[in-house]
């Protein structure tokens, strides 16, 4: 037999010389055949056999993993597939292999690498295996923050370390997020806040939580009215109130107060608006302010000139304040008797000493009062005694004649009450009057210049 040559063809077409039965991986399954030929040296003698076998097909072996991201989780999943009933799988992953998973979860570690691999087999004892290589990706980041007042920003401060990330993500516990480069944030309420921030690539997902603490801090807030210059204004302090809470008032006129609920009297006496500004302040640290205008408003001039009104008869007086154009005038003049009018006239009807007084009120109903003596008294006859001659006749009815020799006068006819019943202007010489329209009785009549008034008692009667 040393002397024969022997080939065997197999089904893929690949030939090996030799007597010696081999292993032979054929790359084709099924019913295949396989041609042995015994060929003589000499004569050309050969002889050939043929045997038929059937080839199986061993397991398609793949798997996918999601990727590798240092000393985190990848998900390994069998993509293989069995031609035949399967008998049992093998993950490679160096520790623990685990057997008959088809989805595994392995940690990557921190090296730069990590080969994986997996074996299937069939019950028939077909086998194949499947060894990958990936490369590990790192992603890292920092994040801290600090306590801060309610109504502050949070700071945000984070730094990636390693890595690329492709998207961040905030979420502030309260229900918003944020997909944006923050440098801060505000939240809305006081209390213990969780900040986490979700870095995310290709690979790598990592996630950094840190806790802030955001400090309840006071809410100034207060009522007062506009002053009058003399008065004390009134602060209401409607700052939620505690035993932890400081206040201080500061009332822009270099003055300050630290009670809750102070007054202040401002020393100028003009027209001039403050700006009051309340701080208060928690014992852990937090502040508000808020500042309004205080208008203070001078009050107004009660003084007052008086002079005589001989147009409106004896004892007559005209009554002007010392500055006019305020809202409102009030005048006493002591007798029991007022005015609200600017410039007032009043006449008295006794001598004596009355106290006149006045009281103005402003827009701002700031007001003053002041009071002033007044002597009244009837003017002396001196002067006209000689020129009024003659006032006839007296009694009179319908008319009655004033002679005035030499110059002009006024004259009023009032009853014994006080009452004016009639006046008018007296030229030089004789002056008929016409007094068909005032009733029968007792009257005096004053007769006055700009130095004296005359008083002459005149009857009126129905009898001619």
């Amino acid at each position: 037999n040393q002397k024969l040559k022997f080939n065997w063809i197999f089904a893929d077409k690949d030939t090996v010389e030799g007597y010696v039965p081999i292993d032979k991986s054929v790359q084709v399954y099924g019913v295949q055949p396989i041609i042995l030929k015994a060929i003589a040296p000499y004569r050309g003698c050969a002889d050939t056999a043929v045997r038929y076998i059937d080839i199986y097909r061993n397991p398609e072996v793949d798997f996918t993993a999601d990727g590798f991201c240092k000393n985190g989780l990848t998900k390994l999943t069998t993509k293989g597939k069995f031609y035949f009933d399967k008998d049992w799988s093998m993950w490679h992953v160096g520790y623990a292999n685990p057997i008959n998973k088809d989805t595994f979860y392995v940690e990557v570690g921190d090296s730069t690498t990590r080969n994986i691999g997996l074996t299937m087999s069939d019950k028939r004892g077909c086998n194949a295996s499947i060894y990958k290589q990936f490369s590990v990706e790192e992603l890292s980041a920092n994040l801290s923050t600090e306590d801060v007042c309610l109504g502050n920003p949070s700071p945000l401060n984070y730094q990636v370390v390693s890595g690329t990330p492709h998207q961040l993500h905030f979420d502030f516990g309260n229900g918003e997020t944020s997909t944006n480069e923050l440098k801060e944030y505000t939240f809305g309420t006081a209390g213990i806040k969780k900040v986490k921030l979700t870095l995310t690539n290709s690979v790598c997902k990592v996630t950094e939580t840190v806790s802030t603490f955001v400090k309840d801090k006071p809410k100034s807030n207060f009522v007062y009215s506009d002053g009058c210059y003399g008065d004390s204004s009134k602060f209401i302090n409607q700052t939620p109130h505690s035993d932890s809470i400081t206040y201080q008032w500061l009332f822009a006129d270099g003055n300050a107060s630290v009670v809750r609920n102070p007054a202040h009297k401002y020393a100028s006496n003009t027209t001039k608006t403050y700006v009051v500004t309340l701080k208060s302040a928690y014992t852990n640290g937090c502040r508000d302010s808020l500042s309004k205008p205080l208008t203070i408003t001078e009050t107004p001039t009660c003084g007052f000139t008086v002079k005589r009104d001989p147009m409106n008869g004896n004892n007559a007086f005209i009554f002007t304040p010392n500055v006019i154009g305020s809202n409102a005038y009030l005048w006493d003049f002591g007798n029991g008797k007022t005015s609200t009018d600017t410039i007032a006239k009043h006449q008295y009807f006794v001598n004596g000493v009355f106290y006149v007084s006045l009281s103005v009120q402003n827009e701002a109903t700031c007001k003053c009062e002041g009071t002033e003596p007044l002597n009244a008294g009837f003017l002396g006859q001196a002067g006209l005694s000689e020129e009024l001659d003659l006032i006839y006749p007296n009694p009179f009815t319908n008319q009655i004649t004033v002679v005035l020799p030499n110059r002009t006068a006024t004259f009023n006819i009032v009853d014994v009450t006080g009452k004016l019943v009639k006046k008018g202007v007296l030229q030089e010489g004789a002056n008929v009057l016409n007094v068909s329209d005032v009733a029968s009785g007792t009257y005096w009549m004053e007769v006055s210049t700009d130095s004296a008034v005359k008083r002459t008692k005149i009857v009126k009667t129905d009898r001619e």
